[in-house]
């Protein structure tokens, strides 16, 4: 294959051989396959020369000058211009030309038909010519005219002339013919201009090259491209005078088969052409490198691409501004803005001034970036320029304000374009506004549509689709109900919208009205309607309403698909009815279906579900042999049908396989965890508790209540307790079989059962006066310290505490507050509110934590990185001045309350801008400053791209209020040496130039990050390099169990420096 690159490899020789251009230049041709990359240079010094030589110059044409008409007319000479000029002033035929009339020869006839642009008066002059009887009408003069009806695309006049034509025995020639073809392609009638063609090659007229290039034209506009590429080689075979001689054709015949192939997708071969052209010393010019730069890049050549402008620089072919918006577009598609951004800059150097796809291109990946600053930046640019904002930009930057937080400036930037909008841009903005749940501003837009009567059946879909997504399923219901009443008739789409929305929400009995509505308006065709509003009642376990639905569905003739079956046989596995499963997959079968994966999986389900052992197995079997390998879930059905049945080897085989794929999961573990049990391999079973902890995949009840049992049924009372601390601390909630275990736990340790049976009533009155009552009961029994059993508060607590000194001072966990950014309900504020055990950590606990250590600091931490282990804890403002006003008012408030010292910023998932966050942040921490209510502010950012632009940015404007960076480098992977550790603070210091960079560990010893040990001889690094500034340490949950010793060794290592 030739890429772009070697386009010039098959130049140069060892054998030249002469070849002229204008006479004059001699090229030297390689053997083809010749390296470029090492003689490139060579021919393009020939290449160069030769040009000079033959007066030959790669540019781009200079725009034309439009001539002044009087000066055109002046330059055929002799009485044309004065016929031309009478024709022009005087309407009347007969007198416009009374002076020349019997005496116009066929030239003077042909120019003042060609000169006229008006069609009319090009047919009134022709039948004037006609009229007199005196003028011979030739075949030119009807090309002519044909040229003319052509461009105004006035098809029935060609037609007739056409006829005309062999009425009066005027036999076309190539030029006819090329004239029709032309005239039709590109009034884009592909199909006439084919029809044209076969009666050209009736006629045994072959067609010139310009025709060739015409036909290859309609043929890429049908995207008929094999049958463009067959045309051309029969075309080449007819024209070529023999065997021997291979045929030269003009640089648009190249210009057009070069991008035939680009748009067949076939980049070797528009290569081929592109290197076949400059064999035969055709020069490209700039539509022929725009057209292979275009090719290469959208093939992923970039290399290619930046030869190709090389080549275009060595040639002194100038690009153009369709070059550069190629180029921008090109690496915008491979995410490459900075490069996109600097074709365009280098436009505007070039003195090309960009036009409207230019900023259009640029504006569109500003927006999906949500680079607001930008794209406005760029708006002004355009409006000073007089370029007009299209509607798809336009609901693009609404998308972009809405995703960056800016509700305020999305809805200023709707109301700006609203009174002049179609009916398709207010869809989009509804739809931008609806789904980002945004409701009511999508009610609004929607209103503004209504209100300036733009309704469409789009419309109403996407605010019905708004609906949906805000769960306000009656009211989809309704719009749709009333869509007729404002003349607009739901479509295909419109049902089915409402339909999935019903469905999805568990609401089939409401879906499945509108199923048979939309049966009765004609648009069902198919199974899905009916299928989605199945698999919902399925879900429900409505199977009755799933059968009564599949037998009305085939009643009217609709054909089942293989998603309706699946639907069926996984409903029935659900419950374990072998019977009716069995019958779906035969039906399956008989409507010539493959039993694919998914019901395979679903089979798999239902025979562990009953325990048949045999067909289950035979099932698995089936799907490890084929392409597929098996799911997660059923892999881990077989394990538990394994477990049933006590077969150890077997469950270890797909637990095995799960785990070297990286697909176990907690259930995985669980269940072999309880089959080790079961069998009595304690031993393997703890070993396999260990690898689930040590993979974090803790994170469900079944795991968590699985792990309780092993430990407590081997009598380890302890790691049982604090696993049980575990589970409250990460947020799951225990059940009734967690309590159970933990009364087995209070009973070997000596409690009567009526202790745990009023344990349970406590319990079953109050869940959270009962929870307490059992950390009462374990820590009398195990010496069980609640102090880290703060209900209802995550696990993971910041130790945001610090001396005058810098040093990190541990405080139990109970007294680590916490905060979180949260809407107020009913209101669009932003107030900040507790996050943590008000109960344990009140105002006087804190006070009295600070009389007890003097130069003890307390901070409150923002952000996190998600609520409660939940959805992510997002830095979401609607708009900066409001932010800063709620959260200076909410913290000043509660920093004063609690009598607290500073503010940690610990913000780690961003929907907005860094400008937007540094803003926010920078004006909350200056202010609650300048009023005394904080004396210190740290920031905790880690090594992530997104986290590293919204944190240094913030640094870069207010560095001067921001007092300790709690930069977390124990997100560093477990790999990491001491003396990495020290370049990455080395390189975290040169991101916060001037800042006080805290060394940090995490005590919760997770093998996949960075171990104490490792941080702590760092820290002892740095400190006899004079470079700590003192610790973080996260967190205080895992120092407990430990008795905080790594603080204390960090104590004593800051203490020593002193």
């Amino acid at each position: 294959m030739l890429s772009s690159s070697d386009c010039f490899r098959s130049l140069i020789s060892p054998k030249p051989t002469d070849f002229g251009v204008s006479g004059t230049a001699k090229f030297a041709f390689p053997k083809p396959g010749c390296c470029f990359k090492a003689q490139n240079r060579i021919f393009l010094r020939n290449l160069i020369r030769a040009s000079a030589e033959s007066k030959i110059r790669c540019t781009v044409p200079e725009r034309e000058v439009e001539n002044k008409r009087l000066n055109k007319w002046a330059s055929y000479g002799g009485c044309i211009p004065a016929m031309l000029r009478a024709l022009e002033s005087v309407r009347d035929l007969d007198e416009a030309l009374k002076p020349w009339e019997g005496g116009l020869s066929n030239k003077e006839r042909t120019i003042i038909l060609k000169e006229q642009s008006d069609w009319r008066r090009a047919i009134e002059i022709f039948d004037w010519f006609k009229r007199k009887g005196c003028y011979e009408i030739n075949v030119i003069h009807y090309n002519v005219l044909l040229t003319i009806l052509g461009r105004a695309q006035k098809w029935d006049l060609v037609f007739d002339l056409w006829s005309e034509m062999q009425s009066n025995g005027i036999l076309p020639s190539n030029a006819t013919y090329g004239t029709l073809i032309n005239a039709c392609c590109k009034g884009g009638l592909n199909n006439e201009t084919l029809v044209w063609l076969g009666h050209m090659y009736k006629k045994g007229v072959e067609p010139d090259e310009v025709t060739m290039s015409v036909i290859l034209q309609a043929y890429k506009k049908a995207g008929e491209f094999k049958k463009a590429e067959l045309f051309f080689k029969r075309w080449s075979l007819d024209t070529t005078d023999g065997p021997e001689r291979r045929k030269t054709y003009s640089l648009y015949t190249y210009n057009t088969l070069i991008d035939t192939y680009g748009k067949a997708g076939q980049l070797e071969k528009a290569s081929e052409k592109f290197s076949q052209m400059l064999r035969e010393g055709i020069f490209p010019d700039v539509v022929t490198f725009n057209t292979m730069i275009h090719i290469c890049g959208s093939h992923g050549r970039l290399e290619e691409v930046h030869s190709l402008m090389m080549m275009m620089e060595e040639l002194r072919c100038l690009p153009d501004t369709r070059t550069y918006n190629i180029l921008v577009s090109l690496f915008l598609k491979n995410d490459d803005i900075d490069t996109a951004e600097s074709y365009f800059l280098r436009m505007k150097e070039d003195g090309l001034i960009p036009d409207i796809v230019s900023y259009r291109t640029l504006l569109y990946a500003y927006s999906i970036r949500k680079m607001v600053g930008k794209a406005e930046a760029l708006l002004q640019e355009m409006e000073k320029n007089g370029l007009v904002i299209d509607e798809y930009t336009q609901s693009a930057l609404t998308r972009m304000y809405i995703s960056s937080g800016m509700l305020e400036q999305s809805w200023s930037w709707f109301e700006r374009f609203c009174d002049n909008m179609s009916s398709e841009c207010f869809s989009a903005n509804i739809d931008a506004f609806g789904e980002n749940g945004h409701l009511s501003l999508a009610e609004n837009a929607f209103c503004c549509c209504l209100g300036r009567q733009k309704l469409s059946v789009l419309v109403f879909n996407v605010m019905i689709k708004a609906y949906g997504i805000g769960k306000k399923y009656d009211k989809s219901r309704e719009l749709f109900d009333k869509m007729e009443k404002y003349g607009i008739f739901p479509d295909s789409c419109t049902y089915n919208s409402l339909i999935q929305i019903l469905s999805a929400a568990g609401l089939p009995k409401k879906a499945v009205s509108y199923v048979r509505r939309m049966k009765e308006a004609g648009f069902v065709s198919d199974c899905v309607p009916y299928s989605v509003v199945m698999d919902s009642f399925a879900k429900l376990g409505e199977l009755q309403m799933v059968e009564d639905l599949f037998k009305e569905m085939t009643s009217f003739g609709i054909s089942a698909d293989i998603v309706v079956y699946s639907i069926l046989i996984d409903a029935y596995a659900e419950v374990g009815d072998v019977q009716q499963a069995v019958k779906y997959v035969d039906s399956l079968k008989r409507a010539g279906f493959a039993v694919n994966l998914i019901i395979r999986n679903s089979l798999i389900k239902l025979y562990t579900k009953v325990g048949l052992l045999r067909e289950a197995q035979e099932t698995y079997e089936l799907v490890k042999s084929s392409d597929d390998s098996p799911e997660v879930y059923s892999s881990n059905c077989m394990i538990n049908l394994y477990n049933d049945y006590a077969m150890v080897r077997e469950a270890e085989e797909v637990f095995e396989n799960l785990r070297n794929s990286r697909k176990a999961n907690e259930f995985s573990y669980a269940m072999m965890m309880c089959l080790y049990k079961k069998v009595g391999r304690v031993d393997d079973a703890y070993r396999v508790s260990q690898e689930m902890q040590a993979l974090g995949l803790l994170t469900d009840i079944l795991s968590y209540n699985s792990m309780l049992g092993l430990y407590a049924s081997g009598g380890r009372m302890k790691e049982a307790v604090k696993c049980f601390q575990q589970m409250l601390a990460s947020g799951v909630k225990p059940n009734d079989a967690t309590f159970k275990t933990l009364g087995l736990i209070l009973i070997k340790r000596g409690a009567p059962s009526s202790a745990i049976e009023h344990l349970e009533m406590v319990r079953r009155n109050d869940a959270q006066v009962g929870l307490k009552e059992w950390i009462k009961a374990l820590r009398a029994l195990v010496r069980f310290d609640d102090s880290n059993l703060t209900i209802g508060v995550p696990g993971r607590q910041v130790l945001r505490c610090t001396d005058q000194s810098g040093r990190r001072i541990p405080l139990p966990p109970r007294l680590c507050p916490r905060l979180h950014d949260r809407l107020v309900p009913h209101a669009d504020q932003r107030q900040f509110i507790p996050f943590w055990d008000t109960t344990n950590l009140t105002p006087s606990a804190v006070a009295a934590i600070k009389q007890s250590n003097p130069n003890v600091k307390v901070a409150v931490s923002l952000g996190g990185y998600s609520v409660g282990g939940g959805p992510p804890a997002n830095f979401t403002p609607s708009s900066i001045d409001s932010w800063v006003g709620n959260a200076v008012s909410s913290l000043t408030s509660m920093i004063q309350q609690y009598n607290l010292d500073g503010i940690d910023v610990d913000y780690e998932n961003f929907l907005a801008d860094p400008d937007t966050f540094t803003e926010c942040i920078g004006q909350l921490i200056t202010t609650l400053k300048n009023n005394g209510v904080i004396s210190f502010v740290s920031i905790a950012p880690y090594d992530d791209p997104d986290i590293q632009s919204h944190y240094q940015a913030l640094w870069a404007s207010y560095s001067g209020v921001i007092d300790y960076v709690n930069f977390q480098f124990y997100g560093y992977d477990s790999s990491t040496t001491v003396d990495q550790y020290v370049s990455y603070y080395n390189a975290q210091q040169a991101n916060y130039n001037g800042g006080s960079i805290l060394a940090s560990f995490n005590t919760d010893n997770n093998p996949q990050f960075v171990s104490v040990q490792t941080a702590l001889s760092a820290c002892q690094s740095l400190q006899a390099a004079g470079n700590l500034f003192g610790i973080f340490v996260w967190s205080a949950d895992n120092s407990l169990s430990e008795g905080f010793t790594y603080e204390e060794q960090a104590e004593a290592l800051l203490a020593n420096a002193q």
